[in-house]
C-alpha cells in the first residue's frame, strides 16, 4: 500500500472518528433535552396535581362546614319545635289555684274559692290542708268537700265556707293556714301547687260590700227592718258581681 493511500485511510478514520464524537454529543444534548423537558412536564403534573388537591381540601372543608351548620339548623329547628310544644302545652293545660275572700255571708266570714284559670278541664281535684279540719260547724261542712273529688271547666270555680271569726269566737280553718291542689288535665297528667291562706289579710285586701240603704235602722217595725236587710243582701251581691 502506498503512502498516499494510507494517508487517506488516516482521514476517512479521524472523520468517523469525528462523527461519532459529534453524534456522541448531540446525543448527550438530546438526552439533557429529554431530561429537561421530563422535569417540566412533571413539576406541570405536580402543580396540576396539587392544585387539584388542595381544591379538594377546600371542597371537603366547605363540605364539612355546610354539613355541621346543616346539622346545627336541624338542631335549633328540633330545639324550637320542642319549645313550641311545650310552650303550648304550657297555655292549654288547666291552672287551679286556691284564695280566700270576703264571704258571701257578710263581715267576719271567709271563703275559700278554688278556680279554674287554664284553657283546660281540671280533672280529680284534690284539697289538701294544713292543719286539718276542725270539727265544728263550719269545719264539717268544709271536710265533706275537702274529702270528695271536683272538676272544674276553664274559667269556673267553687266556693265553700272557710271560716268565721265574730266576737272572738272562730270556727273553721285557723286564721293562717297551708293548703295544697292536686289535679289533671284531659291526658291523666297530673299538677300540683301549695298556697298560703291568710283569711284576715285576704278579707282586709278584698272587703265584701254588706251595707244597703238604711232608710230607720232603728225602727222596731219587723217589715221595716227585713226591707233593710234585704237592700243589704242586695249590695253584697252586687259587690261580689263586680269582684
Amino acid at each position: 500500500m502506498s503512502s498516499e493511500s494510507i494517508d487517506v485511510l488516516a482521514l476517512v478514520v479521524s472523520a468517523i472518528a469525528a462523527l461519532a464524537g459529534m453524534a456522541a454529543a448531540a446525543a448527550g444534548v438530546v438526552t439533557a433535552l429529554g431530561t429537561l423537558l421530563l422535569a417540566i412536564f412533571a413539576y406541570r403534573a405536580w402543580s396540576v396535581a396539587r392544585a387539584t388537591l388542595d381544591a379538594a381540601r377546600l371542597s371537603a372543608d366547605a363540605s364539612r362546614e355546610a354539613a355541621y351548620q346543616s346539622s346545627q339548623t336541624v338542631i335549633q329547628m328540633r330545639e324550637d319545635s320542642a319549645a313550641m310544644k311545650a310552650d303550648s302545652a304550657r297555655k292549654a293545660r288547666p291552672y287551679v289555684y286556691l284564695e280566700v275572700v270576703s264571704s258571701l255571708w257578710g263581715p267576719g266570714f271567709w271563703d275559700l274559692v278554688v278556680r279554674n284559670e287554664g284553657r283546660s278541664i281540671a280533672r280529680n281535684i284534690q284539697l289538701h290542708l294544713n292543719p286539718e279540719v276542725p270539727a265544728d260547724e263550719i269545719g264539717n261542712d268544709l271536710v265533706r268537700a275537702v274529702n270528695r273529688t271536683h272538676t272544674l271547666t276553664p274559667s269556673s270555680h267553687l266556693r265553700f265556707s272557710w271560716r268565721v271569726s265574730i266576737d272572738g269566737a272562730d270556727e273553721g280553718m285557723p286564721a293562717e293556714s297551708m293548703a295544697s291542689v292536686t289535679y289533671q288535665d284531659d291526658k291523666g297528667m297530673g299538677f300540683g301547687d301549695e298556697f298560703l291562706l291568710d283569711a284576715p289579710a285576704s278579707a282586709d285586701a278584698m272587703p265584701a260590700p254588706t251595707v244597703g240603704a238604711e232608710a230607720a235602722p232603728n225602727d222596731p217595725d219587723p217589715a221595716t227592718r227585713n226591707i233593710r236587710l234585704g237592700l243589704e243582701a242586695i249590695a253584697t251581691h252586687l259587690g261580689e258581681l263586680r269582684r
